[in-house]
């Protein structure tokens, strides 16, 4: 399915991101650090008698690389597509229209029509250089429903005999293919992300908050395209491991419940588990999770009997 009208919104304009200095220059020490002590540890295995004077030389020539990359490299490259993205945004408020008599200002010809094809062509191929980043994806496929809504503005006015209409049917087509391609990409990268973080918190409320955030990534790529396969297993994939965690949750609260003699307590949170696991049938490993219940219930019964 494609972007629909209503999904076709004009995002204001503005700078790529850019990690703060404080958070590149804690990773960039991090690293100089990290190669300090393997360099040491290096020479002093081979028996150099100062180690520390190579490991510490080594260390600044890779603190000083990471600073050029972020002050000469990585700025230049943000600025560089800043006013790419600002030449863009002129495109379609038009801007560079030619202004002839009788004319819209802000008709999309077939110049200016090739001209942001170019560049949404352009940002694509970036975005898939930095295909780990899920904000240049989302760059491109927000840039993608500003064309598309100008677009589809244009089709409902063109005239089937303009020469304009093959040219705005066949952007129409291309913007759409790039805007699912990087919507899709973008959802798999932020979800995968956001995924790994609820995994990997300790604690419930943080893995139930992440794993949410993932989902809701999830449910946005889902209203532009209800039918893609790998977004209903990642969101079913998702409201599965939210189950399990809360399910986790309640048995570990009966359990300490118990161990205080709250058996009352204990037996309330169990058969919040099992009402919860009614409502959500399909939940992996249920009937492992059910026989354990019915376990732990049946041991308090025969407690409080």
């Amino acid at each position: 399915m494609g972007v629909s009208k209503n999904q076709r919104k004009l995002a204001p304009l503005q700078r790529p991101l850019w990690l703060p200095a404080s958070g590149f220059y804690v990773l960039a020490s991090a690293i100089a650090i990290a190669v300090f002590f393997v360099v040491w540890w290096a020479l002093q295995e081979g028996g150099d008698e100062t180690p520390w004077i190579l490991a510490g030389l080594a260390a600044c020539v890779v603190l000083s690389g990471e600073v050029l990359l972020r002050e000469v490299v990585l700025r230049r490259l943000g600025n560089r597509r800043f006013d790419a993205e600002k030449h863009f945004d002129q495109n379609l408020k038009g801007m560079v229209a030619r202004r002839s008599k009788g004319q819209r200002p802000d008709k999309l010809t077939i110049e200016r029509n090739s001209a942001i094809l170019r560049e949404i062509r352009q940002k694509s191929d970036a975005a898939n250089v930095l295909s780990t980043l899920s904000s240049a994806h989302r760059e491109v496929f927000e840039l993608c429903e500003r064309y598309l809504g100008i677009n589809s503005r244009e089709l409902a006015l063109v005239g089937s005999g303009s020469p304009r209409l093959a040219p705005l049917l066949k952007g129409r087509d291309v913007a759409e293919g790039i805007h699912r391609f990087h919507m899709l990409s973008w959802a798999e990268v932020e979800a995968r992300s956001l995924g790994n973080e609820a995994k990997s918190s300790s604690k419930t409320a943080e893995k139930i908050k992440f794993a949410r955030a993932a989902l809701s990534i999830i449910e946005t790529a889902l209203e532009h395209y209800p039918e893609e396969e790998k977004l209903k297993e990642s969101r079913d994939a998702l409201d599965e491991f939210i189950a399990g965690v809360r399910i986790a949750e309640w048995m570990e609260k009966a359990q300490k419940a118990s161990f205080r003699g709250n058996y009352k307590q204990s037996k309330k949170h169990l058969n919040d588990a099992l009402f919860f696991i009614s409502r959500h049938p399909h939940i992996h490993g249920q009937e492992l999770t059910l026989a354990k219940i019915d376990e732990e219930l049946e041991k308090l019964n025969q407690i409080e009997s």
